[in-house]
Order: C-alpha cells, then structure tokens, then sequence
C-alpha cells in the first residue's frame, strides 16, 4: 500500500513537473537577472558556452523556491510583529485509538491514507485548543488528551526565530554528487531534474499531498 501511494503521487507531480518544463518562455526564464549572472560567471570559469535554463517555480509546493519563499514570509513577520511565543512540534502516534480501532485486519503502515486523515482532524483540534489555552497549561493538557509526542518550548529570545524557520523550511537533508564531463557540451541549468533527483518522498507525506492537506 505504501508503494501505491508513493507511485500515485510520483505520477501527479511528475505530470505537474512536466508541465512547467514546457511552458518556461511564458516563465519569462531571461529576466532572473542574478540566476542569469550566476550561469555566466560559471560559464566564464569553465571556458564554455550556456545552455538551456529551466527554473522549478516557487508555488510548487516543496521546490527550493518555496522553501525560501516561505522563510523570507516568516522573516517578514518577526520583523513587524516580533518573535513568536511558543515552538512547538506535534508528532503522529500509531496507537493512537482512531487508528488502532480501524486497523484490526492490518497494519497502520499499510495504510498511509487513513494515517493522514486522523492525524489531519487531531492537528486541527489542536491549533483551536491552542487558541484556547494559557501558556502554562499547555504541555500537561495537550500530552493527555491527546496521547501524543508533545514538544513545547517557549521563544525567550528574538534568535530563536533562526531555529523555528530552519526547524519547518530547511527541507529534507540530501546531498548530490554529480560527475560530469562539462568541457564536451554546454552547462544546462535545470532545476525540475534537480529536485527531482535529491527529494525525498515517505508515504505519509504522499498521502497528504493527494488529499490536498498541509504538511507544513
């Protein structure tokens, strides 16, 4: 079941991908001027001629772009409002007993759809409890009533902004190595294969991308 799911989505976004391969001139791809400057100088350095540059938008989700984007958003809102009040992480429990009571004839990994489902309605009950709540009750009463791996820490200082937005948009940690005899043709600048090559894709995270849920 996990392989299906991961199949099913790879096959929605390589469609999405292979969409925004095509329509790139509409992109107007020339007026990223400091991309541009960057493909020349490495050009310049290697001795050699650019080129095709293909760029991965920054309104789909997960891209590089995106990840930025939204860091630069949050930086935007710590300046005007000032550093948030409390960081907290809420982790998905198998045993939960929404997911034990309609698991009797499998496994929860084998069913990566109905995990998302649950842990989509609890992470909602949460975000309201969490409007309801005063600071000092929370890790006690949310670590009850909901069984789950609770983590409450509250931002003393305006530094720890850095942590929170490294926390949620860093992405996945991937490292590329690439061996390429660049001197026989052009550079090519395509950061669809890019992303394509270094992501990292669970069968959760899947799920909660065909149920058009958040993520983040």
């Amino acid at each position: 079941m996990q392989q299906y799911d991961v199949d099913s989505y790879v096959k929605v976004e390589g469609n999405r991908l292979n969409f925004i391969r095509h329509i790139q001139r509409k992109l107007r791809v020339q007026l990223h001027l400091r991309l541009a400057d960057h493909i020349n100088a490495l050009v310049t350095e290697v001795g050699i001629k650019s080129g095709v540059t293909l760029i991965l938008l920054s309104s789909f989700i997960g891209s590089p772009r995106e990840m930025q984007q939204n860091f630069q958003d949050a930086m935007s809102i710590f300046r005007d409002i000032g550093k948030p009040d409390l960081f907290l992480s809420f982790t998905c429990i198998s045993k939960w007993n929404e997911i034990k009571d309609n698991f009797s004839w499998t496994k929860p990994h084998d069913r990566p759809n109905l995990v998302a489902r649950v842990f989509d309605i609890k992470k909602k009950a949460l975000i309201q409890d969490l409007k309801n709540m005063a600071f000092w009750i929370i890790y006690p009463c949310l670590t009850k009533k909901y069984n789950a791996h609770i983590n409450v820490e509250i931002c003393s200082s305006f530094i720890s902004k850095n942590y929170v937005c490294k926390y949620v948009y860093k992405g996945h940690d991937c490292a590329k190595v690439v061996f390429d005899d660049i001197v026989q043709g052009p550079i090519i600048w395509d950061e669809i294969k890019t992303f394509l090559d270094a992501r990292c894709l669970s069968a959760p995270k899947a799920m909660c991308r065909l149920l058009e849920k958040n993520a983040q």
